[in-house]
């Protein structure tokens, strides 16, 4: 699943509303080993069933999908256009685990990178003073 590595490029958004989970995917994508700790196997198996750990109220969730991912007629992926797999199964896990894809669309968006990390997100507006040195901060850290 990971055989060409794990890079941010890897996510490609589709028709879906949830983009802010595609760009913590793409955030947390800048260490690839966060990706692959979030899958119990990193091979596919014969079953075609894969997990995926996340983390809810400082819990670890295992959720457990098969690989039928949703297509459009003309073939191409409905949610995620991902090109590698490991980008729309952890889309379906988080789906999955929120109820649908359509549950998702509701979410608060600092969920996405408490759901795949545990570690606990905090929403600032552009508009705060310092919200610039502050995120230089965090790059560096």
């Amino acid at each position: 699943m990971f055989q060409d590595g794990v890079a941010p490029e890897d996510v490609k958004l589709g028709i879906t509303g949830d983009i802010y989970f595609l760009t913590a995917l793409s955030v947390l994508a800048e260490y690839p080993d966060r990706i692959r700790h979030l899958f119990v196997t990193d091979s596919i198996n014969n079953e075609r069933v894969f997990g995926c750990y996340f983390y809810i109220n400082g819990q670890k969730i295992l959720v457990m999908v098969d690989d039928f991912l949703p297509v459009q007629p003309n073939g191409k992926l409905v949610f995620s256009q991902a090109a590698k797999l490991w980008v729309p199964l952890l889309q379906k896990c988080w789906a999955k685990l929120h109820g649908s894809y359509e549950q998702v669309y509701h979410k608060s968006k600092d969920l996405a990178f408490r759901d795949l990390t545990g570690a606990p997100s905090f929403r600032y507006h552009t508009s705060e003073p310092g919200i610039w040195e502050m995120l230089l901060e965090g790059d560096t850290q």
